[in-house]
C-alpha cells in the first residue's frame, strides 16, 4: 500500500505540470495589452522577418532532444551497471537507475513548465511592442492626428492608440502576427509546438511564436546541470570531513606538516573534454537568444532578462530533484518517504523516510530492498 502511495504521488507531479501547461497555454488566447506607441519610434521599425530558428526546430532542439539524451544516457547506465553486478541484484540496479531517469524527466518538465508559465502569463500584462511592431501594425499614416494620444513619449514624439494599426481589420501580416507584436517581453517559446499542442492552434489558443529564450534557457541549461551531475563535472572542492582522502604520505618540511600539499590531493580538475561536453547545450541556448534579437523579434533587456529567468527555471527544476554536481556523485534525491508522499506535519524537515524505516522501505526506486 505504501508503494502504490508513493507512485500515486508521482502520478500526481506529472498531472500538475501538465494542467499548468495546459492554463499556461490558454493565455495564448488571452489579448495583450495594448500600449501607445508612437510611428517615429525607431526602436519599433525594424523590418518584419521569419525566425532564423522555426518553431519545430526549436521545440527539437530545446525538449526532444534533451529528453531524448536523458533517456538514452540512463537506460545506457542501467545496462552497463547491471551487467557489472550479480545476478539477483541485476533488477534492482535496474530499477534505481530507472528512478534516476525518471527524476531527469521530472526536473525537465518542471524547468520547462515554470518558464513557460511565466512567460505566457507576463507578456499578455505587459503589452510591449516588439522592435518590428509598425511592420506588424501597417498603421494608417495618413490619419495619424485622428488616434494621436495627449500624451507624448520623453522624447516629445505624438502617441498613437493601436487602433491606427489596419492589420486589425486583416491588413498587415495578419491578425495574430499583430497580436503577437505587443508580446516582447519576456521572451521564451511558443508551446503551439514545443508541448506538442499544435491542434490547439486552431482553437486560437497557443497561436503565436512569441516566447523563446525563457525556455531555451530553461531546458538546455538544465541539461548542461544534468550532464554536469551525471559525469561529474564541476569546479573542485576541498572536503572537510575527508582530510584523510589521499593515500600518498604528507609531505614535511623542517619537520612542519604542508598541509597544502594534502589538500590539493582532495580533488582535481575534471578532463575537459567532459567540460566542452556540458557547455554544449548552454552555447545553443546563447545562440537562440541571439537570434532573437537578430531577428528583431525581442529588444535587449528582454532577452537578457528572459535568460536569466529561464537560467532560474532551469537551476530550479535541477535543484530541486538532483543533489549539487560537486556532492551528488552522479545521483539524484531519493523518492519521497511511502507516508510523507503527499505531505509532512510540522516540525519535519524532510520528505524522505526517517533512517530506522529504511530497510523496510518499500519505494519506487529500488523495489523491496535497500542497496
Amino acid at each position: 500500500m505504501g508503494s502504490q502511495r508513493l507512485i500515486i504521488s508521482y502520478v500526481l507531479d506529472w498531472i500538475v505540470l501538465i494542467v499548468f501547461v495546459a492554463i499556461a497555454g490558454s493565455f495564448s488566447a488571452v489579448s495583450p495589452s495594448k500600449r501607445p506607441f508612437s510611428l517615429a519610434d525607431p526602436s519599433i521599425s525594424l523590418p518584419y522577418k521569419k525566425d532564423t530558428i522555426s518553431i519545430a526546430l526549436a521545440a527539437i532542439v530545446c525538449g526532444v532532444i534533451p529528453a531524448a539524451i536523458i533517456a538514452i544516457v540512463s537506460c545506457s547506465i542501467a545496462a552497463w551497471r547491471a551487467r557489472r553486478a550479480d545476478v539477483h541484484l541485476r533488477g534492482q540496479v535496474t530499477r534505481r537507475e530507472l528512478w534516476e531517469w525518471l527524476t531527469g524527466w521530472l526536473g525537465l518538465g518542471l524547468s520547462f513548465v515554470t518558464a513557460f508559465f511565466f512567460a505566457q502569463a507576463v507578456k499578455n500584462l505587459v503589452g510591449k511592442p516588439r522592435p518590428d511592431f509598425l511592420a506588424r501594425c501597417n498603421p494608417d499614416s495618413a490619419n495619424e492626428s485622428a488616434y494621436a494620444l495627449e500624451h507624448y513619449d520623453p522624447a516629445g514624439r505624438v502617441l498613437v492608440d493601436w487602433h491606427i494599426c489596419q492589420t486589425k481589420n486583416g491588413g498587415g501580416v495578419g491578425i495574430s502576427e499583430f497580436n503577437d507584436g505587443f508580446r516582447s517581453f519576456p521572451s521564451g517559446h511558443t508551446c503551439s509546438k514545443f508541448f506538442l499542442l499544435q491542434r490547439l492552434d486552431s482553437y486560437g489558443i497557443c497561436a503565436n511564436p512569441s516566447t523563446f529564450v525563457l525556455v531555451a534557457f530553461a531546458g538546455l541549461l538544465y541539461l548542461s546541470l544534468w550532464l554536469a551531475m551525471k559525469f561529474s563535472v564541476g569546479i573542485p572542492i576541498l572536503y572537510s570531513d575527508r582530510m584523510h582522502i589521499s593515500k600518498d604520505p604528507p609531505f614535511e618540511h623542517g619537520g612542519i606538516y604542508d598541509e597544502a600539499s594534502s589538500l590539493r590531493r582532495q580533488n582535481a580538475a575534471p578532463p575537459l573534454y567532459l567540460v566542452a561536453l556540458i557547455l554544449i547545450p548552454l552555447a545553443v541556448a546563447i545562440y537562440i537568444a541571439t537570434t532573437r534579437y537578430q531577428d528583431g523579434k525581442h529588444h535587449g533587456f528582454d532577452v537578457v532578462f528572459s535568460a536569466i529567468i529561464g537560467s532560474v527555471s532551469g537551476y530550479l527544476g535541477f535543484r530541486l530533484y538532483h543533489l549539487p554536481i560537486g556532492k551528488s556523485a552522479g545521483r539524484s534525491w531519493g523518492p519521497r518517504g511511502r507516508h510523507r508522499a503527499f505531505g509532512i506535519k510540522i516540525g519535519v524537515l524532510s520528505y524522505a523516510e526517517p533512517v530506522e524505516n529504511e530497510r523496510r522501505t518499500e519505494d519506487i526506486e529500488i523495489g523491496h530492498t535497500s542497496l
